[in-house]
């Protein structure tokens, strides 16, 4: 089997390079120029997507803080019961105290009644055991006391 060999020559070689430099050179340019696209839309995205997150992360410190300033501010719910149920037992020691104070005073006024009635009431004279008389002055006064009273 022969083997085709060909001698190719400068000048050969250099017609043949000048006739498939355009066929290559137009596609690799234009697969060149679409790559560079590809790369600057990538390169832009990024940078948007850069950007945005770097909002999120802001937005998202902001809302941190503001929950944490939220959960200084306000109470939870087991803090709030256990505040209102020692108010609540406060109350309710102030209200024994009061019940206790109207008591009294109910006591020492039936007492201050008592006595005030045993004081009005006639007086019965040792020597002779009937009551004693009043001068009219005093019974008057009585009387309009009584009035008072009622």
């Amino acid at each position: 089997m022969p083997y085709l060999t060909a001698i190719i020559d400068a000048a050969t070689a250099a017609t043949m390079v000048a006739v498939v430099a355009p066929l290559v050179a137009v596609p690799l340019t234009v697969v060149t120029f679409h790559l560079r696209a590809l790369r600057e839309q990538q390169t832009s995205r990024q940078d948007e997507l850069s950007r945005r997150l770097e909002a999120l992360e802001r937005s998202l410190g902001t809302t941190r803080q503001a929950l944490v300033e939220i959960q200084r501010d306000y109470t939870t719910k087991e803090e709030w019961l256990r505040e209102s149920m020692a108010a609540r037992h406060h109350l309710e020691r102030l209200l024994s105290v009061v019940t206790r104070l109207e008591t009294e005073i109910d006591v020492v006024r039936g007492w201050s009644l008592y006595i005030e009635s045993r004081l009005r009431a006639p007086r019965v004279s040792e020597e002779s055991g009937a009551p004693e008389t009043q001068n009219p002055a005093s019974q008057a006064q009585t009387q309009s006391n009584q009035a008072e009273q009622c």
